[in-house]
């Protein structure tokens, strides 16, 4: 089972006619829990693989319990929202945990098969937008650049392989990055159509 239980408090607050401030916080509570369950087995495709899967990154086939806190949050600032044209900057602090595949689904997949990882860390970020939005009467849209920067990204990428009669086959395991970055550029536009 996986549980996440989040207490939260948000506000949108008009500090004048041309600045809207937004900010947020929340705190989650984390709990995987594992029973024993007949059948289930990891070590088997791990055995042989080349370099070797680290022991401590399978699951305890007999249960186990993962138990973890995360605080994130969020601001943002409107300058103009009123007018036709308003700009706009957002902070937030991410949070991701590891889910249930990532953690403990062992077996085939596409390419290879996969194994657990219960060690795998959450993926925390922060991410930034920074933009424009119209509102005319014939059109709407908006137009905001991002930079999204992530500690412990998570990736299931091929960590190993092993080999049998029926050739090399990959295995893979969710595994946590570095740092990652992700910037970009996007907007989007919305004029009625009358046909």
């Amino acid at each position: 089972s996986f549980r996440d239980t989040a207490v939260f408090l948000h506000d949108d607050w008009s500090a004048s006619r041309d600045i809207r401030i937004t900010g947020g916080l929340r705190v989650d509570g984390y709990a995987v829990h594992t029973e024993a369950t007949p059948g289930y087995t990891v070590q088997e495709l791990a055995t042989g693989a080349v370099p070797p899967i680290d022991p401590a990154t399978l699951p305890n086939v007999n249960g186990q319990q993962i138990s973890r806190t995360a605080f994130t949050g969020e601001a943002g600032i409107t300058l103009h929202p009123e007018r036709k044209v308003s700009y706009f900057a957002h902070y937030v602090r991410s949070y991701r945990h590891p889910n249930l595949e990532e953690l403990l689904f062992s077996g085939p997949a596409t390419t290879g098969n996969i194994v657990p990882n219960v060690k795998v860390k959450p993926e925390t970020g922060h991410n930034v937008d920074l933009g424009a939005r119209v509102r005319f009467s014939k059109l709407n849209g908006s137009l905001a650049s991002f930079n999204n920067t992530y500690n412990d990204f998570i990736s299931t990428e091929i960590v190993a392989q092993t080999t049998s009669q029926s050739g090399v086959s990959p295995i893979s395991q969710a595994i946590n990055l570095a740092r990652v970055r992700i910037q970009g550029v996007e907007g989007e536009a919305n004029a009625p159509f009358f046909a």
